[in-house]
């Protein structure tokens, strides 16, 4: 391999999805003494691709606030929170594993992600550990939500491997989603599945 491509939520950033399922059904809830069918909109939602087109940037940060305030009754920032609960702190430890990687090979970021979780992150990583845009440890940061499509879409890893300007043989690319994996190698690409939200290094110490 000559460079690594790691995907970001459950493989460097942990992500805590009971915590998201509870604030949605608070949110529900909170709605229907409103009058407001939220969790009925909200499945119509997803069953039409809004979701998708919120990570493919189709819809703006702006436009997903006010279709989620509109469904749900309920305040931008309430709003807000609810939608920030599936993140969490990224560890330091995930961090200084990433930073002896990159002593030794190029790294990329490759995520399904959207404007308003990437400015909480790099908000986060500023505050927290003085590390704007993950302090230079990525080549690139490849967002879905700037790029048009995600994974497990084929055209996403031809247009980054593409944009590396390597073979996709030569990358190896780390996910916390089988089909996503599955697609990486379809593509021609290295690929492995990393245990959702456990140690970076648990799968990487081996390059070091």
């Amino acid at each position: 391999m000559k460079a690594i491509v790691f995907d970001l939520g459950g493989v460097i950033l942990p992500l805590n999805r009971p915590r998201a399922e509870a604030a949605f059904q608070d949110l529900a809830r909170a709605a229907a003494a409103r009058n407001l069918p939220f969790a009925q909109a909200y499945t119509a939602l997803l069953d039409d691709g809004f979701f998708d087109q919120f990570e493919k940037g189709q819809v703006s940060g702006l436009q997903f606030l006010a279709e989620l305030i509109r469904q749900s009754g309920a305040g931008e920032a309430e709003v807000l929170q609810v939608w920030h609960s599936i993140l969490e702190p990224l560890p330091p430890d995930n961090l200084q594993t990433l930073s002896r990687l990159a002593e030794k090979y190029p790294l990329y970021l490759l995520s399904n992600t959207n404007v308003l979780h990437m400015d909480w992150i790099f908000a986060h990583l500023e505050r927290d550990h003085g590390s704007p845009r993950f302090g230079g440890l990525f080549e690139r940061l490849f967002l879905s939500y700037e790029m048009g499509t995600r994974k497990p879409e084929p055209a996403i890893y031809r247009l980054v491997a593409r944009e590396i300007g390597l073979p996709p043989a030569e990358l190896l690319f780390v996910d916390d989603h089988p089909e996503n994996v599955d697609a990486a190698l379809a593509a021609g690409w290295q690929a492995l599945q990393h245990p959702a939200n456990a140690p970076l290094e648990s799968t990487a110490k081996s390059w070091y």
